[in-house]
């Protein structure tokens, strides 16, 4: 029950963190309810009573016209301020900067307000589509609680170390931006604002595929808790004999248990194809800003070096640093996810046919056969609006397209008549 406890707490902080960055217009209150085990066989006692009973506490999320209001709001709010500060940014002074560097900044800081507006009403628009996901989990989540051989892991701590990692990690890199660019403030804003909504969305996306993984591998464990002992043993020691009568033991609490983690998987397949949907334009958006972030950054860095020898300041040095983990620590995480995701969802199938071929009671086995046929039907996947995968083979596609637009801007760089003529200027000033 504690652990129940905290794990809200720590969802509460979430939702609010993102209701206040407007990544979230949904409303959530706590709701208790008693959950009543499966009884393993039926004991005749049908008076009420159940001594396995139990009290949760889940999240309900409702539809929130404030959080409605509150988006429109802000997205006025950050129109006029970003509208305000894309000037300054195009005028601002930079010592060794042509007027193709000043194009570029101006585009990258256009590029993440286009983002982060965009990202904000489709999540304004979308509000009921995230109850609707939010729903089915929790209904899913109400199935497996009633039902024995579950094991809910303390995953909770993990999203928030990760959650607190990522705090860290921007408040190291406003102090840096503060202490390397204080003569003007107003660019800060225009730039590190829209990355800064535009991280959290990437990492919003991460912690839903977390919870979406962690389900896929409950459902896994409860389905490999169905395959007897005995049998397990037989794959260390292939040899001995299997006599399958005497491994296998199937009453109607295990076909009702079948029966409910299949109805569960074909639930989470949905919600899969549906948090695919939604975020499909946002991390579409938001990926292209990254690398087109990436490529810059990643330029202003090598590009003294490479074409001027000259040296930079070192709090401009560790700025830009600072910038390239925040653009590709979200891009990995969230492919990592998507990885474990998927792979957790065909390891279903491997543990269906395991089961399947256990079996000898006729309505388990007719009720696994349509388990498995569903499963060749079955193709998760998660992807930018359907343009590409988010699994590593687009963490790789990006860092090999990053280095080479970074080799054909050095190259356009060396050959830059104005850059010949200030080889010799003062130290790279360059804002990111």
């Amino acid at each position: 029950m504690q652990k129940e406890k905290i794990s809200l707490i720590i969802l509460r902080i979430f939702i609010f963190s993102y209701k206040v960055i407007g990544l979230a217009t949904f409303s959530v209150r706590s709701k208790s309810f008693k959950i009543l085990k499966d009884p393993k066989v039926d004991t005749g006692n049908h008076n009420g009573t159940d001594e396995d009973g139990s009290l949760d506490i889940s999240m309900q999320f409702v539809y929130s016209r404030f959080g409605t209001m509150y988006n429109v709001l802000l997205t006025c709010f950050l129109l006029v301020m970003n509208y305000l500060s894309i000037p300054s940014i195009y005028s601002e002074s930079y010592s060794n900067t042509t007027p193709l560097i000043r194009v570029i900044v101006a585009a990258q800081a256009a590029g993440g307000i286009f983002v982060m507006i965009t990202a904000i009403l489709v999540y304004t628009v979308k509000q009921k589509t995230a109850l609707r996901i939010a729903g089915k989990i929790t209904q899913m989540d109400h199935v497996l609680l009633k039902m024995d051989d579950i094991f809910w892991d303390d995953f909770s701590i993990w999203l928030f170390l990760l959650f607190l990692g990522s705090i860290a990690l921007w408040i190291n890199h406003l102090v840096l931006e503060v202490i390397a660019f204080d003569e003007n403030m107003i660019p800060l804003f225009s730039v590190t604002v829209p990355s800064f909504i535009v991280y959290w969305l990437v990492l919003q996306y991460t912690f839903v595929l977390i919870l979406i993984e962690r389900r896929f591998r409950i459902i896994n464990q409860a389905l490999r808790a169905l395959i007897p002992k005995s049998n397990l043993m037989t794959d260390c020691y292939p040899g001995i004999p299997l006599n399958l009568p005497e491994y296998i033991l199937v009453n109607n609490s295990t076909i009702r248990s079948i029966k409910k983690l299949h109805m569960a998987y074909t639930t989470l397949c949905e919600v899969c194809l549906e948090v695919s949907e939604y975020y499909g334009v946002s991390i579409l958006l938001a990926i292209s800003y990254y690398f087109y972030s990436l490529v810059y950054n990643a330029y202003s860095i090598l590009g003294p070096f490479v074409v001027s020898r000259e040296q930079i300041k070192l709090f401009i040095l560790l700025d830009s640093i600072s910038w390239l983990i925040i653009l590709v620590f979200p891009i990995a995480v969230l492919t990592w996810s998507v990885t474990k995701t998927v792979s957790e969802a065909k390891r279903t199938s491997d543990v269906v046919h395991e089961l399947l071929h256990s079996v000898l009671h006729r309505e388990a086995k007719i009720e696994l056969k349509y388990f498995s046929l569903q499963l060749l039907h079955k193709n998760i996947s998660f992807t930018a609006f359907e343009f590409f995968t988010l699994d590593f083979t687009l963490l790789r596609s990006i860092l090999s397209a990053t280095a080479t637009y970074l080799i054909i801007l050095i190259q356009f760089r060396m050959s830059d008549p104005w850059q010949s003529r200030n080889r010799n200027s003062s130290a790279l000033s360059m804002r990111h």
